[in-house]
């Protein structure tokens, strides 16, 4: 079966091909024209509004097409290649078998020959969607993290994990050692800078982890695990009112669930409430895995585990690539790099350098 590889063979036939081969039960397209979604060109894909014509019967009006990058495929890493297929996995093995609100994927194909993916998914694009330049209010953060409990929950160290190969697992694949490796190389350098003030509470964080990341991983990946999204930031998640409508599962990891929880407290809250506003977050989680019967996981354990994932999020973030520190400091400055902003001060705490010291 041929994928449509750019713009240009997005065509009528390229479409009734794609749709019969996935048994999306679609009628016939009579015609489409593909625009390129603004801000839709990202690492691995690009996507597309698709506005099609029907022969007969109806279908939407509208659909995004999500296609792998060609120019990209020669060069790019095995991990890199393997998102595309975690992301369809997801949506053939996960999606319509856990009560997850997930854009509705009709077509999630994998090329034989070099494992990149072609989506097709409904257009959520009626939906309220957000930058990483805006705030996501508590009520809407709490109505996620209910959701996030539940699928967290259905495979909470489950046995089913080991079966899904196609998950990254962090503990495995050696990413922790490199990790540990850059940070304690970049963290001081970033010091040395000057280029970008850090609190105290900041700085003490820093040094231990240049020392102690390794150890943070190790409490992590002590579990408990499930299977977690692993990149809740704001543009990753559409709103209808208050319900969450999640996408992007390219990171999709077997992890600590503490992991979607920190991320998500740390990069859509505002910087100056999340003090006041992640514990009562948390409980509302804890209750929400409760409910559905996961008991043996202490509040007080989840909020130390939260407090963990906050520091690797600041890590990966700030310190581990090679950077332009000052460059990087006045993006931050200048509020042009709002998650790494909110990350780093959402470690600002005493009970997340406490959390840190306890390693």
């Amino acid at each position: 079966m041929l994928i449509p590889a750019s713009q240009e063979s997005i065509t009528a036939a390229a479409l009734n091909r794609l749709f019969t081969h996935a048994q999306t039960g679609l009628p016939e397209v009579e015609s489409v024209k593909a625009t390129p979604l603004a801000g839709g060109n990202g690492y691995l894909a690009q996507s597309y509004r698709l506005e099609l014509q029907w022969r007969s019967g109806d279908g939407p009006r509208t659909l995004v097409a999500k296609l792998p990058l060609q120019a990209r495929l020669d060069t790019m890493t095995l991990d890199a290649v393997r998102m595309y297929r975690r992301e369809a996995m997801f949506h053939r093995v996960v999606a319509d078998n856990v009560a997850i609100p997930t854009a509705r994927a009709y077509v999630a194909e994998i090329d034989a020959e070099t494992s990149a993916a072609t989506m097709v998914f409904e257009d959520l694009g009626a939906l309220e969607s957000f930058g990483d330049d805006e705030y996501i209010s508590a009520e809407r953060g709490q109505r996620a993290l209910e959701h996030l409990a539940s699928l967290h929950a259905h495979y909470w160290n489950s046995p089913k994990l080991a079966g899904m190969e196609w998950l990254a697992d962090p503990a495995e694949t050696g990413v922790d050692q490199v990790n540990t490796e850059r940070f304690a190389t970049s963290w001081p350098r970033m010091v040395a800078s000057g280029a970008y003030p850090l609190s105290g509470i900041q700085l003490r964080i820093g040094e231990l982890l240049s020392r102690q990341l390794a150890g943070l991983y190790e409490a992590l990946h002590s579990g408990p695990f499930s299977l977690i999204h692993a990149d809740m930031h704001q543009e990753n998640v559409f709103f209808d009112g208050l319900e969450p409508v999640f996408i992007d599962w390219q990171l999709a990891e077997r992890a600590n669930p503490a992991k979607d929880v920190a991320k998500l407290t740390g990069s859509w809250l505002e910087p100056g409430t999340i003090h006041r506003q992640q514990p009562a977050l948390l409980r509302g989680y804890h209750d929400a895995l409760n409910r559905r019967g996961i008991t043996c996981y202490s509040l007080d354990a989840l909020t130390r585990n939260v407090h963990l994932g906050t520091c690797h999020y600041m890590a990966i973030m700030l310190f581990l690539d090679d950077r332009d520190f000052a460059a990087m400091a006045a993006n931050m400055e200048a509020r042009t790099d709002f998650t790494s902003n909110r990350i780093l001060a959402a470690c600002d705490r005493e009970e997340v350098l406490a959390a840190v010291e306890s390693l």
